[in-house]
């Protein structure tokens, strides 16, 4: 059987006008294909999960992510892109009746960071309904909401995915990076003032928002310029004094 597998998407949920659409419920050739396209991590996910997804992200992203194959693992199962605050989500839809921001390190564990917000009551009752669940919403913060395992298929939002110790490696590595481009070049003194809120806003940027930045030693007339170094093990940011020129 030659399917096209974009026209077949297409077909799962036909565009106004279309003629003739493809039953894929009846067509195991053509549902295999399909859920072998959304294979998640070796794991296959059912086509109605695939509709609610079509449904709820756009048709034009599922197209790209067909397109470039393993892209789609990407986007449906991925970190927040705003690693600086959690939404806690007071039952299971994407306008709850009460929704909480609390700020993020980017790498505790979203739900333990919004349980106490229950007891306190800060979301209106003293219990989530259901088993605490975290998504990715569509503007890149991880939501923590009460729901079954298919919870974050069902609205329609991504799965959370928490960092792996290879994540925060590179994340380290990209942040001392950018870092030593600012501190390190000779002709440039960064004055302890500015070393601070700019250690912070690198260390944001790359998802290590819950990092201690502390000053090592005394700046001087001798030592006036800033330098800094990244300790894995105790994510800390070193702010030391050096000598320019």
């Amino acid at each position: 059987m030659n399917v096209d597998p974009i026209e077949m998407f297409d077909r799962l949920e036909p565009p106004e006008g279309w003629s003739e659409p493809t039953d894929i419920d009846n067509d195991p050739v053509a549902a295999q294909i399909l859920e072998r396209v959304f294979a998640e991590g070796g794991n296959v996910i059912s086509l109605d999960a695939a509709r609610r997804r079509r449904r709820a992200i756009g048709g034009a992203v599922v197209v790209a992510a067909l397109v470039t194959g393993g892209a789609v693992a990407a986007i449906w199962n991925r970190r927040p892109d705003t690693s600086n605050v959690v939404s806690c989500y007071s039952d299971a839809a994407l306008e709850p009746a009460v929704a909480v921001q609390i700020g993020w390190d980017g790498e505790t564990d979203p739900a333990e960071l919004c349980a106490p917000e229950w007891s306190t009551g800060a979301l209106g009752v003293l219990s989530p309904a259901d088993e605490l669940r975290v998504c990715v919403t569509g503007d890149g913060v991880a939501a923590v909401i009460p729901g079954g395992d298919e919870l974050c298929d069902e609205l329609g939002l991504t799965e959370y995915a928490p960092p792996s110790p290879r994540d925060l490696a590179q994340a380290v590595t990209d942040a001392d990076r950018e870092l030593r481009e600012i501190f390190l070049p000779s002709n440039r003194c960064v004055p302890p003032s500015e070393a601070e809120p700019e250690t912070k806003r690198v260390l944001d940027k790359f998802g290590l928002s819950g990092w201690t930045i502390t000053i090592a030693g005394t700046f001087s007339a001798d030592e006036p310029c800033a330098s800094v170094a990244l300790d894995i093990e105790t994510t800390t940011a070193f702010v030391r004094p050096v000598r320019r020129g």
